[in-house]
């Protein structure tokens, strides 16, 4: 039998390099597909949920949206759902630690696939990590507040940190669209070197029903510390859901 001391050295001596590989463009669909249709029930059904997407914070329409994306992941429905053959599960508010393993960080929701190509002290990184935020008028929230205290977070590591992408949601109380709000926010006053904007936002491939998701690209230009690499250029997928 395998010692308890040789399972943690082998695991610290295979750890993989960073970043990981991206997750399969079929999982990633399959993911975007399950918001829009969690979101879609969320709209139809609030009132029984005892959510107001116009007025409630944040965390509290992520926290159920999520809700309905384990309901879907864990029952058999028509059509059928790729959510339970993809994802092991949906973390909410689980601690992670940034890339220099100094701060624990909460990302709203991250998706974790059923097979992971890298098992061990790393695998809980192996993911679709998820960070949402309200757009409104009248109020702070914004889309600067969207790339400052959103966005951001994946370019200075505290989130997806080993990986090549991430996700961006806004829940929009507000007429603005894709690709529309972002790029005039880009464009002013030096925002796209602010950001690290390597690639404008454009659509991204099929399969890609409305509302569409489109990606910008960033540079991140922090190292390593446990391991040799260096990160590279994330991207950032951008879906908008209205509340209305």
């Amino acid at each position: 039998m395998t010692s308890p001391g040789f399972l943690v050295r082998d695991a610290l001596e295979r750890r993989p390099s960073l970043p990981f590989q991206r997750i399969p463009n079929e999982l990633v669909a399959a993911a975007e597909s399950g918001l829009r249709e969690a979101w879609d029930q969320l709209v139809r059904r609030q009132q029984a949920f005892g959510v107001n997407l116009n007025s409630d914070r944040e965390e509290i329409i992520s926290y159920y949206l999520v809700t309905i994306l384990n309901i879907l992941r864990r029952n058999q429905c028509e059509p059928p759902s790729a959510l339970a053959e993809f994802f092991e599960s949906f973390r909410v508010g689980s601690g992670y630690m940034d890339y220099r393993k100094l701060r624990i960080k909460q990302p709203d929701f991250v998706f974790i696939p059923r097979d992971n190509p890298y098992p061990g002290l790393d695998e809980a990184y192996y993911g679709i990590f998820v960070e949402a935020k309200i757009i409104e008028q009248g109020t702070k929230k914004q889309t600067g507040e969207y790339f400052r205290e959103g966005v951001v977070r994946f370019l200075d590591g505290r989130y997806a940190w080993a990986m090549p992408h991430g996700l961006m949601l806004a829940y929009v109380r507000t007429g603005q669209t894709l690709p529309a709000a972002i790029a005039e926010y880009l464009n002013g006053h030096g925002r796209s070197d602010e950001f690290g904007v390597t690639r404008q936002i454009v659509v991204a491939k099929p399969p890609n029903p409305g509302p569409k998701v489109w990606f910008t690209m960033h540079r991140r230009s922090w190292g390593y510390d446990d391991r040799p690499g260096v990160p590279g250029d994330i991207e950032i997928r951008h879906l908008w859901l209205n509340t209305a």
